[in-house]
């Protein structure tokens, strides 16, 4: 019964709780914190934009510096449904401090792209470094990734160590047309999207549930047969 309560409860607090969905557009990339950079993934040689990705949240006139956390998802210029979240513990909570407390050091095209690198390093391969895993430095005998990226990549893992960070939203876009997801980023901090009601509407579904509580345990009360007498 108190588990058939506890869910009754919890359907009509989630159910008041609006599922928002805002914008996000992408109008250009920073050439003066990025650009395009030789890198391996999976392997095989790759070149591509590397650094910070500019763009507006929510049809709002302010310019907002973005960073990629999902290299296997494309995105391009262009208006996007967007979901701010709260960054998950672990690799998220960590690139959200190098968001937080590193962005302002991004001042080159070679630390725009050494800060994106590790960012992709930590989300994809859990900060393992420039030489392991699914996200490497590409060898100078094939156009080799430059060392002062490959410095900096390595420095932001390295001040990021087990760093962690609530301070940043990860923003979860999807493409308007057809609701299929695009490149997720971590950007500045945009509460929860929406999904904090105000403090009345917290009042009148803590209201309705209190009564929801008390109409349940009343009607088991009453419903209940009294225990049995003991024998004699």
């Amino acid at each position: 019964m108190l588990n058939r309560v506890w869910m009754a409860v919890s359907a009509l607090l989630l159910g008041g709780l609006p599922a928002s969905a805002y914008t996000i557009q992408v109008t250009s990339v920073d050439t003066t914190r990025g650009g395009n950079v030789n890198f391996r993934v999976d392997g095989a040689n790759y070149t591509g934009y590397a650094g910070v990705i500019l763009g507006r949240f929510d049809g709002g006139t302010e310019t907002l510096s973005f960073l990629c956390i999902d290299l296997f998802t494309d995105i391009s210029y262009g208006t996007y449904g967007a979901i701010p979240a709260a960054p998950d513990p672990g690799a998220e909570q960590r690139v959200a401090w190098l968001y937080v407390n590193q962005l302002s050091s991004v001042n080159s095209v070679a630390l725009g792209q050494g800060f994106q690198l590790a960012i992709w390093d930590i989300i994809h391969d859990g900060g393992d470094g420039p030489d392991s895993g699914r996200i490497r430095r590409r060898p100078t005998t094939t156009g080799g990734t430059p060392t002062t990226v490959v410095t900096a990549w390595t420095n932001y893992l390295n001040v990021s160590v087990g760093m962690s960070s609530m301070l940043a939203s990860v923003y979860q876009n999807f493409n308007l047309s057809n609701n299929l997801p695009a490149q997720n980023f971590i950007g500045p901090y945009q509460g929860t999207g929406g999904l904090v009601p105000e403090p009345d509407s917290w009042l009148t579904m803590a209201t309705a549930s209190g009564a929801l509580l008390f109409g349940l345990f009343r009607r088991r009360a009453r419903q209940d047969p009294p225990p049995p007498a003991p024998s004699s």
